[in-house]
């Protein structure tokens, strides 16, 4: 066998070797957020998941993680006396569920390898904190309730919906709160609060010693995905259709994005030549009539 020839083989044998790796590798590192839901871990108390299809899911400490009971869009969760349920979505996105806390996940679209996320978490009653890094540019992450919607780009806070009020508490970072029309009622910074009345209307102020010591207790010790449970995810996304169809709406939402982008930017462009030219057409006519005053004025003095 020739130099050339033992090159080839060996590099041959490589590929056939590093391929299963790679592509194993590849699994393992988006895994976790190719997930199109969330993974309810540390569970403490009572908690029931109904899912999309009306199936009552009952969720207990010791439960093994299984398609069966991740939180997938549609499904709502229900927590308790004295009971929590931490929700992974990614290692960077994560929530705690209060006691008495009836929360549906209206929307989860999470593209790792394109850096695209998409959460829509509905607060029915209760309460629950939240805490995520600075999202990507076209991602976006919000909590509705019966009167708010709070918008994120990454930031620690809790909301707590009790029927007769909505209090947006922020720790870290900023959110924007709008009313369920969409109508901007207030920017909430670190250390600040917001109170939603039932009228709509906004009242800020500094957090109190009891709300700092309420989000201290919702956010304390808040779980994170373990290697295993990164694992059994990976099994889950590998053979879990549902999950699969979920990941190609995500692709497609992500592409209409990017094509709705492009096509606003020509629009825009569009517009923009259009109104230059007729600045310019009326700078023309500008220079043309006051022109024509000037010969005019001359015409008139030399008579």
């Amino acid at each position: 066998m020739t130099g050339k020839k033992k090159i080839v083989v060996a590099a041959l044998l490589l590929t056939v070797c590093l391929v299963p790796t790679v592509r194993c590798n590849l699994l393992w590192r988006f895994a976790p957020t190719l997930l199109q839901g969330a993974a309810a871990i540390a569970i403490k108390g009572e908690a029931v998941m109904i899912t999309r299809k009306g199936v009552r899911i009952r969720l207990t400490k010791n439960l093994r993680l299984s398609a069966d009971i991740l939180l997938m869009p549609g499904s709502r969760l229900i927590t308790g006396r004295n009971s929590s349920v931490d929700l992974v979505f990614t290692d960077s996105i994560k929530m705690r569920i209060g006691p008495r806390t009836s929360i549906t996940l209206d929307m989860a679209r999470l593209l790792e390898n394109i850096s695209f996320s998409q959460i829509n978490v509905r607060l029915n009653k209760g309460r629950m904190f939240a805490t995520m890094n600075k999202l990507a540019k076209k991602s976006r992450f919000s909590i509705s309730t019966l009167r708010s919607i709070v918008n994120v780009r990454g930031t620690e806070f809790l909301v707590e919906e009790t029927g007769s009020s909505n209090n947006i508490i922020v720790t870290d970072g900023k959110v924007a709160v709008s009313d369920r029309g969409g109508k901007h009622l207030a920017f909430v910074d670190e250390g600040k609060q917001a109170m939603i009345a039932q009228s709509g209307t906004a009242t800020t102020g500094d957090i109190t010693p009891i709300q700092k010591e309420l989000v201290d207790t919702m956010s304390a010790n808040i779980a994170s995905l373990t290697s295993d449970d990164k694992k059994r995810i990976r099994d889950i996304v590998e053979n879990f259709e549902e999950n699969r169809r979920l990941i190609r709406e995500a692709h497609e939402a992500h592409k209409a994005l990017i094509s709705g982008a492009v096509h606003d930017q020509r629009t825009n462009d569009t517009k923009n030549v259009i109104m230059q030219k007729e600045r310019d057409a009326k700078g023309i006519s500008s220079v043309k009539s006051s022109a024509a005053d000037e010969l005019r004025k001359i015409r008139n003095a030399a008579k």
